[in-house]
């Protein structure tokens, strides 16, 4: 448990070395798991978006041997979307779940109040936030980008690579959480 505990700290401190100190703080928890989500209001070295980050994911070692988090970038910030966050936090950790490139998670409705959004797809990524060697091994940070449902199903034809083509040749602005369903 020790060890889980430092795991989990050092990805705060990365983090916070990466990001600063979170503007909030917010924890979800039930009778068996503790969910916490981040806040970073937009800045240079947020890479110019509102970030909210899973904390405590890592504790959990997937079926590959890998940790992972999660985060996502918006503009303009967007609060509610902490909720989805610890419940796809809740879905990898309680549910036995694994963080991979592509994953799309369907967060049964919309995101929040007054979108049609209503599922994440996780992306691996270097370049916002660098992977982390922790005492316990390695974690590795995913992006979350909210998706519409249509989205979610041309992904799942078309694989994950062909819809983040479809959004740079039609420049979706996919980090837009009050953005519109569109055609593909």
């Amino acid at each position: 448990m020790r060890d889980k505990m430092s795991s989990i700290d050092e990805v705060r401190e990365h983090y916070i070395a990466s990001w600063g100190a979170p503007s909030f703080v917010q924890e979800f928890s039930s009778a068996s798991l503790e969910v916490v989500v981040f806040k970073w209001d937009l800045s240079s070295r947020t890479g110019g978006t509102t970030v909210y980050a899973t904390y405590g994911v890592s504790g959990r070692l997937d079926a590959h041997g890998n940790r992972a988090e999660v985060f996502v970038g918006l503009i303009p910030d967007m609060d509610p979307i902490c909720l989805p966050l610890a419940n796809l936090a809740a879905t990898v950790v309680a549910g036995g779940n694994d963080v991979r490139h592509g994953s799309t998670w369907d967060m049964g409705g919309p995101l929040w109040s007054g979108t049609e959004l209503n599922f994440l797809v996780t992306l691996h990524q270097h370049s916002a936030l660098a992977a982390l060697d922790s005492k316990v091994g390695r974690v590795e940070f995913f992006t979350a980008i909210p998706i519409f449902k249509y989205e979610a199903d041309f992904k799942k034809s078309h694989g994950v690579d062909a819809l983040t083509r479809h959004w740079k040749e039609n420049r979706v602005s996919f980090w837009d959480p009050t953005r519109l369903p569109g055609a593909i």
